[in-house]
């Protein structure tokens, strides 16, 4: 799974009023952001993001941006673009278009690589388990240099249930730019716990990915191995 091991220095750099005529109400929530004004920052430090690709060289971290900006209605939020359909007490819907982050294995500079919190781009990769009791090692195919992997954009339609045992999330996006013309979908339930100065968050996260995204980025093609 890839990790993510740093010392953190966090630097934000608001626009806007002083604090002083700033409402607190996102005082303590390291998640909140103001409306009409720009949250712009970075984080120094090292991390190592681990590629699950064979051959590969893991993913180096020194400097991670952030940008947003949320309106009445529209926001950006790390190259996230949306629109609020509608709002509560207890709920938001959003349409939303975001990066596809499965590229980021495949290339350096991928936004995915850049942009690393946004809420969206946490990546997680399964190593199928193999048993060998009883049975000789199958000898491993051999793969050849792989074809490039395009990067697309995504479009679809997020919700937020905001409860007291936490908050859910709930979104499914499609491929606007036909890359690979595949769906993805994530479940996540996340709870924060704000303590002085440090947030704490529990989550768990279920993320789904249609066979055509699946087979377009880590499907072995005929041309890249004769096995």
């Amino acid at each position: 799974m890839p990790y993510l091991l740093a010392l953190i220095f966090a630097i934000s750099l608001y626009s806007g009023a002083s604090s002083a005529s700033i409402p607190t109400s996102c005082d303590n929530n390291t998640d909140c952001i103001e409306v009409g004004r720009w949250d712009l920052g970075f984080t120094l430090g090292y991390g190592n993001k681990s590629n699950p690709l064979k051959d590969y060289k893991d993913i180096p971290l020194y400097l991670v941006p952030t940008i947003a900006y949320y309106g009445d209605s529209w926001f950006f939020d790390n190259g996230n673009i949306g629109y609020t359909l509608a709002e509560g007490e207890n709920y938001t819907v959003n349409l939303v278009t975001t990066f596809s982050n499965d590229s980021a294995f495949f290339y350096r500079w991928d936004p995915s690589n850049i942009f690393l919190l946004s809420g969206s781009n946490n990546q997680r990769a399964v190593s199928p388990i193999v048993s060998t009791f009883g049975s000789r090692m199958a000898p491993e195919p051999v793969i050849g240099e792989l074809e490039n992997r395009n990067f697309t954009y995504l479009g679809g339609a997020e919700a937020f249930i905001y409860t007291r045992f936490g908050i859910v999330h709930a979104s499914v996006a499609h491929d606007i730019l036909d890359v690979h013309g595949g769906l993805e979908s994530k479940l996540k339930w996340f709870y924060n716990i704000p303590l002085d100065k440090w947030n704490f968050e529990f989550a768990a996260v279920l993320d789904w990915k249609s066979k055509e995204v699946v087979d377009y980025y880590y499907g072995v093609r005929p041309s890249e191995s004769l096995y």
